[in-house]
């Protein structure tokens, strides 16, 4: 595993829950696409699909107070986030993504830390994967990374979450993930 970020544990140890919620959800739609892209051509998977997108929509609903058990559940199901132990290749990315999804749940259903430093770790595994495994000689591991610290930057900068545009903040980070799946970086 990639060695986590300091200034991002630091954030994710201090920061108020719907900062950390915005970032979670940030990770997560960064690679919401990877996702859906790389088990896009299942035509049997199109329902984990549908629910996979309506989850990463549903993590920018920060504070949301619902129950996140079903999801968890059903993301405990999927085939990717249960074949792990894949060092390279297209499961292992899946694995690494699906995780980042998985975690970033997690947290909003615990609210642990941990669940959302694990969310950042394998968002930045998942990059050096992809890499990998599309043969990118760009490092899309530092790419990520920056997000991430550009993402802890706008949250830390602010008293209320309300001063940070969520909006703008998902959008560059779907920028990024189809960005990510199509291996185009410039």
């Amino acid at each position: 595993m990639v060695d986590q970020d300091i200034y991002v544990k630091l954030f994710v140890e201090s920061a108020d829950y719907d900062k950390v919620d915005a970032f979670v959800a940030s990770c997560a739609e960064r690679v919401r696409q990877v996702f859906t892209g790389l088990v896009a051509d299942d035509a049997k998977r199109d329902g984990d699909l549908d629910r996979v997108v309506r989850i990463t929509d549903a993590l920018w609903e920060v504070g949301r107070g619902s129950s996140w058990d079903g999801d968890l559940r059903f993301l405990e199901g999927l085939p990717e986030i249960q074949k792990s132990g894949s060092t390279d290749g297209k499961l292992a990315v899946l694995h690494s993504v699906a995780m980042v999804i998985f975690c970033a749940v997690r947290y909003r259903s615990y609210r642990n830390p941990e669940d959302a430093i694990r969310c950042s770790i394998f968002a930045l595994n998942s990059s050096s994967l992809l890499s990998d495994y599309r043969e990118v000689e760009f490092d899309i591991r530092s790419l990520e990374n920056n997000y991430q610290r550009s993402d802890v930057s706008s949250l830390s900068q602010v008293d209320a979450l309300e001063e940070v545009n969520l909006l703008a903040m998902k959008v560059r980070a779907e920028e990024f993930s189809f960005e990510q799946l199509r291996g185009e970086f410039f």
